[in-house]
């Protein structure tokens, strides 16, 4: 009924060190800039989009952690792009669902973007989850050299039968789309669901994706599906 998220006035916004918002009423995410003390942040729920700037994530100078999921897509707003995570420079860990949605009557899907081409300036960043990515995105990491723990979880990929209103139709991931991985000298533990439903596949040498890797890897956990002809 587009009521609005108030806070109430009994407690004081710049003592808050944690906050956690799950589907909630429609959320400014502007006023995060009111708990300048914020340490952790977690939201699942609706964003105002009356706010031009809601695509930007608010510069939060002592956040630690961020777990950022929009499951809702927008009625109005136009500009697909999330962005400007990095100027929050002490963040350390990252989980980010962003990206594909349906629409409320599932009758249509949408998608949407999340910069990630400039998350190596965090140099405290040593974990990062991504779920439901696009993943012809996927090639915008680079030198996440700190990071420890990189989960990939069900990236999108636009297939013919998703009927794409532009045309768009993404070729089967290859062993290049993760060449930044070679630049995680740190990573310990790695987790990606590949495309895998569907007509999704992949198109990936696991030989020549394995060199990429750091060998001193403590973790690894794969999803994927191949077809009959790879199978050797």
């Amino acid at each position: 009924k587009e009521k609005k998220l108030k806070f109430p006035l009994s407690f004081n916004k710049k003592n808050i060190k944690r906050l956690y918002i799950n589907d909630n009423f429609i959320f400014r995410i502007s006023e995060l800039e009111e708990f300048e003390n914020l340490e952790e942040f977690t939201f699942s729920g609706h964003l105002d989009e009356e706010d031009k700037n809601m695509n930007s994530f608010p510069k939060m100078d002592k956040l630690r952690v961020l777990d950022y999921s929009v499951y809702y897509p927008f009625v109005k707003q136009s500009d697909s792009k999330f962005k400007n995570f990095e100027h929050s420079e002490k963040l350390e860990k990252i989980t980010l669902d962003i990206g594909y949605n349906t629409r409320r009557d599932e009758g249509r899907w949408t998608s949407y973007e999340v910069d990630v081409s400039k998350f190596n300036k965090l140099e405290k960043l040593n974990f990062l989850e991504l779920n439901r990515f696009e993943q012809d995105k996927i090639k915008n990491l680079n030198n996440l050299k700190h990071l420890k723990t990189f989960n990939l979880i069900n990236p999108f990929m636009i297939t013919e039968e998703l009927h794409s209103d532009d045309g768009t139709v993404h070729k089967p991931l290859t062993e290049n789309d993760f060449k930044f991985l070679a630049q995680s000298k740190e990573l310990e533990n790695l987790k990606i669901y590949f495309p895998r439903f569907g007509e999704e596949r992949i198109n990936i040498n696991f030989e020549k994706f394995i060199k990429y890797l750091n060998p001193k890897l403590k973790s690894i956990n794969l999803l994927l599906a191949l077809d009959q002809k790879q199978f050797s």
